[in-house]
């Protein structure tokens, strides 16, 4: 199955506030309806001059604690299909710990290389954690990834 394609579409910045907007487009490039993971959060990965956000269903951070199982929102993507999606950052931005390692992303403003991912699954439902695995085994073993080429993105000064 080729899967889903993810292509950055535009970054545009402002300096008052320090603000970053970000469009990208996901395109089910299968022959089957693929299941977009849309939940809504966001996981910040920074490694020198190269920024991944992530909005795929992310492991819990160590520490975390949820009180049972909780599947992934989706959105059908039919094959040929493609959806836009747009983000925000003002910076510096407050992140959720439930999947991100650092309560604020403030990378110094500059220049980096930018890359959106997705996570898909190939069925609706992901799969329900098995006996003895973590809470979200099911959902890691159900998704596949899918990540954009890089882009520029210039993190004005804050």
């Amino acid at each position: 199955m080729p899967g889903l394609v993810v292509d950055i579409v535009s970054v545009t910045n402002s300096a008052q506030p320090p603000r970053t907007e970000i469009v990208y487009s996901v395109r089910n490039a299968g022959a089957q309806p693929a299941w977009l993971v849309d939940d809504g959060w966001l996981v910040f990965h920074q490694n020198d001059g190269r920024i991944e956000v992530s909005f795929a269903r992310a492991p819990l951070q160590k520490g975390v604690q949820i009180f049972g199982y909780f599947a992934p929102t989706v959105a059908r993507l039919d094959a040929g299909e493609t959806t836009d999606r747009h983000f925000s950052f003002t910076w510096p931005m407050s992140l959720d710990r439930t999947w991100n390692a650092d309560r604020i992303a403030a990378p110094r403003p500059g220049q980096y290389q930018l890359s959106v991912q997705v996570g898909y699954g190939t069925t609706p439902r992901a799969d329900d954690p098995k006996r003895g695995e973590d809470v979200d085994g099911g959902v890691q073993r159900w998704q596949h990834l899918s990540v954009s080429a890089p882009a520029t993105l210039i993190v004005p000064p804050y």
